[in-house]
């Protein structure tokens, strides 16, 4: 058997299968963030262009790689919840039917693109850096959304709603799990207990870059309502930040260690002019011809 969490990165997917797995007794990839993806065997396929969904990939091959896996660990089902799954659910579907149940993840997008900000981008925190989050969430929960109505069956959840209660994700999966769990976490956070980290991804943002993803994300707001959330405004930005005022601080934090790589950068990339120019100097120089 196996169990597929089908949604963005960043969106709560590795915690979600940790939990899946803690509860089941499940195989859980010990590869990048426990995704079958970056499997030895596979990785160099699925790697390749991990997020084009025209990409090749040869189902029955990962399908044999993975069942290899299972078999070593002496478990029964394997966890997978690589994120670029969704651009191809309907593929990797077919190729594991009938052993398989699913799940749809989403999670709210000021988190998500906050996060994505955070982990990708390069300061200082630009427009074409928020254009380029922002249109890459769309996509992606746009692709989710044809899946869920392709799917109609599939539970879809979200990311927030699985933390104030980690048992509906067993319920979806269609077995009894407890609402209490402790999970690895990622090593980026640290974090060992389920809890929503929305607030403090939120909180990477200033108010000013709030707004402007807001009203990139207005004239999609038939989107968002569709996976249940609302356009913020300052306001309700605010409201948000201040529910977990810890988490809040920790993501301000970020922020702030974040904005410091920018000044440390712009001082080596000075020094390197500085010392290039010292050298042509030198080297035109009359006095050493």
């Amino acid at each position: 058997m196996f169990y597929f969490v089908i949604g963005p990165n960043n969106s709560g997917t590795t915690v979600v299968c940790q939990y899946l797995a803690a509860q089941t007794g499940a195989y859980l990839p010990p590869f990048g963030h426990n995704e079958g993806q970056f499997a030895p065997a596979v990785r160099d396929m699925m790697r390749l262009d991990p997020w084009n969904a025209k990409a090749p990939i040869d189902w029955a091959f990962v399908r044999r790689e993975w069942e290899s896996l299972l078999r070593d660990s002496g478990k029964t089902a394997f966890v997978e919840g690589s994120p670029p799954n969704l651009l191809r659910a309907d593929a990797m579907l077919e190729a594991f039917a009938p052993d398989y149940r699913a799940m749809f993840l989403i999670a709210n997008p000021y988190m998500s693109v906050a996060s994505n900000l955070k982990n990708y981008a390069v300061p200082p925190l630009g427009r074409a850096q928020m254009d380029t989050a922002v249109a890459d969430w769309l996509r992606k929960a746009q692709r989710m959304r044809e899946n869920a109505r392709r799917w109609p069956d599939i539970p879809l959840v979200r990311y927030e709603d699985f933390c104030i209660d980690p048992s509906i994700v067993a319920h979806a999966f269609g077995f009894d799990g407890s609402a209490r769990a402790r999970v690895a976490g990622k090593k980026t956070t640290g974090a060992r207990e389920i809890r929503d980290m929305t607030v403090r991804n939120m909180a990477f943002l200033k108010p000013v870059e709030a707004d402007a993803l807001s009203d990139r994300l207005a004239p999609h707001v038939d989107l968002l309502e569709f996976f249940g959330y609302d356009l913020l405004d300052a306001n309700g930005f605010a409201d948000q930040l201040s529910a977990a005022p810890d988490l809040a601080d920790q993501g301000r934090a970020t922020r702030a260690g974040w904005a410091r790589r920018q000044a440390v950068t712009a001082a080596v990339r000075w020094g390197r002019k500085q010392a290039m120019g010292w050298r042509s100097a030198w080297r035109g120089s009359p006095a050493d011809a």
